[in-house]
C-alpha cells in the first residue's frame, strides 16, 4: 500500500533539486514545523470545522441498475464529487497552517478561477494578506480579477504573458525571496516535495470528510473508476479508498493530452518532455508516479466519441456532469462490462 507519511527533500533526479543549496536549511526547518502540525488530529478537526463555516458540500451516490445499453445484473454506483469543496478545504487548511507557523502573507498562483476565488475568500475571512500570480487566461478575465481585488487580494496579471508561462514558478520564486510568507500550491505538483505533500494531505483529509457517509456502498470486488482531469483529487481518492478496501482502480484521461507534446502521468501533472525523454519519474515527484508505475492504478484513455456517448447516458441521470465526467462514465461502463466483476463505483465531477 502506498502511504503518505513523511516529508522528503530529495525524491529523485529532478524533484526538488532545482532548489539551490543555500535554501536547503530553510526547507528542512519548514518541513519540521509543518510535519508537527499537519499530522495532528486536533489540527484536522480545526480545519474541518472552519471548512464547514465556509462551504457545505453536497454529496450523495446513485445506485443505478437500469441504464440503457448496460448489461443486465451490472450494479453501478455513481458518486458525484464537488471540486469546489476541495478548493475550499485546501485553502482553509493551508492558510490555517501558515498562520500556525507565523506567516504573515500567502503567496500562491491560480490557473482555475474557482480556486483563485476560494483562496481569496478564505484569506479575507481569516484575516491574512494574499498575493496571487494568475495565468494568462485568468489575467484577462475582468470578472475574476475585479472580484479578487474586491476581496483585498494582490494579483499579478502581467508576469504570465503567454499560455505556456507557469504562474506556479513565479509564485514560488516570490515566496523564496520574501521572508514571512507561505507558499500555497493550487495542485500537488508545484514546488518542493514539502508543498506537494502538504497539498495532497489536505486533499486526502477532504476526501475522508466527503466520503464519510458513503461507507458500505463499496463491495470487496468493486472496481473504482475516477477521472484524472484534476489528478490531485484522483490521487487523494485512491489514497483514502486504498486504506480500507482491496479494489481495482482505473484512472480515466482524455486522449487529447497524449496528442500534445507532453508527458502525462495519470492526471497528476503535465510535464513538458524533451524528445526521447518520456520517463515520467525523471520529471515529477516519484510519489505521484509510483501509483501508476506500481500498477496500483490502471491508466485508461477516452476519446471525444466516449464523451458524446457518456453525456447521452448522463442526460438521464439526476445530476449535472461536465465533459470529462461524460467520458469517464462511458469508459467506466465499458470497463465494467468487459470484466468479470458485477459491480463498480464511478466517480464523476459535478458541475
Amino acid at each position: 500500500m502506498v502511504e503518505l507519511n513523511k516529508f522528503s527533500l530529495w525524491t529523485g533526479d529532478y524533484s526538488g533539486c532545482f532548489i539551490p543549496d543555500c535554501f536547503t536549511p530553510i526547507i528542512e526547518e519548514l518541513s519540521k514545523k509543518i510535519s508537527s502540525i499537519l499530522w495532528n488530529d486536533d489540527f484536522t478537526k480545526e480545519v474541518i470545522q472552519k471548512v464547514q463555516d465556509f462551504y457545505t458540500p453536497g454529496i450523495s451516490h446513485l445506485s443505478l441498475k437500469d441504464i440503457k445499453n448496460v448489461s443486465p445484473g451490472l450494479r453501478i454506483n455513481i458518486v458525484p464529487i464537488d471540486r469546489n469543496f476541495y478548493y475550499y478545504f485546501n485553502s482553509v487548511g493551508q492558510v490555517l497552517l501558515s498562520q500556525k507557523i507565523g506567516a504573515e502573507k500567502i503567496i500562491s498562483y491560480a490557473t482555475k478561477k474557482d480556486y483563485a476565488i476560494s483562496l481569496a475568500v478564505v484569506c479575507y475571512k481569516l484575516g491574512i494578506k494574499c498575493k496571487m500570480v494568475l495565468d494568462k487566461n485568468l489575467s484577462e478575465d475582468e470578472l475574476v480579477t475585479n472580484y479578487l481585488k474586491h476581496l483585498g487580494c494582490e494579483i499579478d496579471t502581467t508576469t504570465c504573458k503567454e499560455l505556456f508561462d507557469l504562474p506556479s514558478m513565479y509564485a514560488f520564486q516570490e515566496w523564496l525571496t520574501h521572508p514571512g510568507t507561505f507558499f500555497v500550491s493550487e495542485k500537488a505538483n508545484s514546488g518542493p516535495y514539502l508543498f506537494t505533500q502538504t497539498n495532497l494531505k489536505m486533499h486526502e483529509y477532504a476526501t475522508s470528510f466527503l466520503l464519510r457517509n458513503l461507507d458500505g456502498i463499496l463491495e470487496k470486488d468493486d472496481s473504482v473508476i475516477f477521472p484524472v482531469e484534476t489528478g490531485t483529487i484522483g490521487t487523494s481518492l485512491f489514497l483514502y479508498l486504498n486504506k480500507m478496501y482491496t479494489l481495482k482502480f482505473f484512472s480515466i484521461r482524455k486522449t487529447s493530452f497524449v496528442k500534445r507534446n507532453v508527458c502525462f502521468c495519470g492526471g497528476t501533472t503535465i510535464a513538458f518532455a524533451s524528445e526521447g525523454n518520456t520517463k515520467v519519474s525523471d520529471i515529477i515527484a516519484p510519489f505521484m508516479v509510483s501509483l501508476w508505475d506500481s500498477k496500483s492504478v490502471e491508466d485508461v484513455q477516452f476519446s471525444a466519441l466516449d464523451v458524446e456517448n457518456g453525456l447521452r447516458i448522463a442526460s438521464s441521470l439526476p445530476l449535472l456532469v461536465d465533459l470529462s465526467s461524460g467520458g469517464t462514465l462511458s469508459k467506466g461502463i465499458e470497463i465494467l462490462e468487459s470484466s468479470d466483476r458485477k459491480s463498480g463505483t464511478i466517480f464523476l465531477w459535478r458541475l
